[in-house]
């Protein structure tokens, strides 16, 4: 029904701390966001965001904080309908770049001092609603003239 088409990773950065230092941690761990864009031009074809920022102390004390943007462009093959692509987008979609980025990290950081870090496993049924309720709570930005 869903296919990868092809990603594109915007940022991948990882920063490794000593026990010493204390670097900013975000509140959320991991935290999550995301957005989805439909193409005008092919209703069958989705892009979806993820961002990512997550961290992990080891038991030396130190840490790593990770930050991740990435981009998946995905269509639906044509059986598919309009409620189930609503449906389907988000969940499936976040689910296939997230395990993504899970492997990207993991085959990053490997050589890192405090070693492989692997992001914390999610269930996204549950994020998502908690992502849309924090953006409808987010104040908007006044235009300036």
């Amino acid at each position: 029904m869903l296919k990868l088409d092809d990603f594109i990773i915007k940022k991948l950065h990882v920063d490794w701390f000593s026990k010493e230092e204390s670097p900013h941690l975000p509140k959320e761990n991991p935290y999550i966001d995301f957005d989805i864009s439909r193409n005008i031009d092919n209703k069958r074809q989705y892009s979806v965001r993820l961002m990512v920022s997550s961290y992990a102390e080891s038991s030396d004390k130190s840490k790593i904080l990770i930050s991740v943007d990435i981009i998946g462009f995905f269509t639906f093959y044509e059986d598919a309908t309009e409620e189930e692509m609503n449906n389907t987008i988000s969940l499936n979609g976040l689910i296939i770049l997230y395990g993504l980025i899970r492997g990207q990290l993991a085959s990053s950081t490997g050589a890192f001092p405090c070693g492989k870090y692997l992001l914390p496993s999610v269930y996204m049924e549950e994020i998502i609603p908690k992502v849309i309720e924090r953006k409808k709570k987010k104040p908007k930005k006044r235009k300036s003239k």
